[in-house]
């Protein structure tokens, strides 16, 4: 179910969605908050005008996008011994405005509530705990002023742009000057609630293994997208991270039992699959019959080897992304999030996914819970066909085959185990983890062994 923005008497109200969640090692929480921003505005500033005014919940919007690095940072993990992410799914409400000392300085007051997904260990069965944060007053000008000698300390040294700053930043971090800046970096009382977790649940085994719209066929998509940007669109990048990935995963699938029926090399497509170049793509199909509840299925795997990087000159995953959101049963992303953007729905321009159609999407990449969650639950119409296993935290490349491997195996084996053991397979599988996966959307699930 989507965020619904209603504007009532000028206060902005949000309801949440109602979709169930379940992790191994997390859970979901809500977070409250009173936090306060600075604008410049010309003229008298009243509450109504604000409440009106996109451009100021847009800045808030990105203030409140901090919480990304913030939540993330090495300092915060070792100052309160946990992890986590915001989700996609909150609401603020201004409440105040005070008249700064500058010239056309205003400070705004809102009330923050949201979806977080953090560790469950951190709870200890306490209905609630409290917890330090710090946003930038103003999130426009805070990368300015944290800069010394044209580099930021407060942020990655290779991710060092202003644009990236929200989604690397670390205000504790070693030479950075917002450590005691409570000025421009204030101190905020912020509260965590958890919410209570599924306690077991299973895939639409029937629809998958059934016809799912594809007849006997179950039509698996595997993504796997270049970590590096390629030099050229020409030819593979066979020394890129991806590439061991992709083999990894393509000999696991041989190992499972599955033949290796078609595959195209080295190209690059321009639009459909008639304009082919020479390109950096490799494309691996397989299939396998394997028996569930007495029925034959044909298990048929599109294994992709691509650039996704959503400003990419190559058409190819962009083409065959949107023909697996139309036709596969089970897709899977192993890539980068692109902050948002390389699976965004809107930057691909799909407005509707097939309402009809039981989808299970798994996105394995950085901090999935706070991207791909609400915006493709809203365009499948609600939850009713649709699954998503999600990470809350950054996740590892060196990590990626084997939990794509771990995720398959389900299917591949035709068993029908719950989700939970899927996400409890899939921390399992991962160096450097726990990575909080989770699944969202299976509370209207009705399959259940016989």
């Amino acid at each position: 179910m989507s965020i619904r923005l209603l504007l009532l008497l000028g206060v902005l109200i949000t309801t949440f969605s109602t979709q169930a969640y379940y992790g191994r090692y997390s859970t979901e929480a809500t977070l409250t908050f009173s936090g306060k921003i600075e604008v410049f505005k010309k003229g008298k500033l009243t509450l109504t005008k604000v409440k009106r005014d996109h451009r100021v919940k847009k800045l808030i919007r990105l203030q409140v996008d901090h919480l990304t690095g913030y939540f993330q940072s090495e300092s915060f993990s070792k100052k309160n011994k946990l992890k986590g992410i915001l989700g996609d799914d909150y609401n603020f409400s201004i409440n105040k405005i005070e008249k700064g000392k500058l010239k056309n300085q205003y400070f705004l007051s809102y009330d923050f509530n949201g979806k977080t997904s953090f560790e469950k260990k951190i709870f200890k069965n306490r209905k609630k705990i409290k917890i330090p944060l710090r946003l930038p007053i103003n999130p426009k000008t805070v990368y300015k002023k944290s800069l010394k000698r044209g580099k930021n300390p407060c942020t990655d040294e290779y991710y060092n742009a202003e644009e990236d700053f929200f989604y690397f930043w670390d205000p504790y971090k070693k030479g950075c000057s917002l450590a005691k800046d409570f000025k421009n970096v204030p101190k905020i009382k912020a509260v965590l609630t958890p919410i209570k977790n599924t306690r077991w649940s299973y895939p639409e085994y029937d629809k998958l293994f059934g016809d799912n719209g594809n007849g006997k066929d179950l039509e698996i998509y595997i993504f796997v997208g270049y970590m590096d940007k390629l030099k050229t669109l020409d030819y593979p990048n066979k020394k890129d991270e991806s590439y061991s990935t992709y083999k990894k995963i393509k000999s696991g699938l041989k190992r499972k039992g599955l033949k290796l029926i078609n595959e195209e090399k080295d190209f690059r497509l321009d639009g459909d699959e008639d304009d082919i170049y020479d390109g950096a793509n490799i494309l691996s199909e397989f299939t396998k019959k394997v028996k569930f509840n007495g029925k034959t299925a044909n298990v048929k795997i599109k294994l992709l080897l691509t650039d996704t990087n959503i400003n990419s000159e190559d058409e190819t995953f962009h083409y065959y992304y949107k023909k697996a959101l139309k036709t596969a049963d089970i897709i899977e992303y192993e890539g980068h999030s692109g902050l948002g953007a390389n699976l965004s729905l809107k930057d691909l321009e799909i407005n509707r996914l097939n309402k009809r159609k039981y989808q299970l999407i798994f996105f394995n990449a950085c901090s999935t819970y706070k991207y791909f969650n609400e915006e493709y639950i809203k365009a499948k119409g609600g939850t009713k066909n649709l699954d998503i296993i999600l990470s809350g935290l950054p996740t590892y490349s060196d990590s990626a085959a084997n939990n794509s491997l771990a995720f398959l195996r389900t299917f591949l084996d035709a068993k029908a185990l719950t989700f939970q053991t899927i996400i409890s397979r899939l921390e399992d599988s991962s160096n450097d983890g726990p990575f909080l996966y989770s699944v969202v959307g299976d509370e209207d699930n009705s399959w259940e062994p016989r």
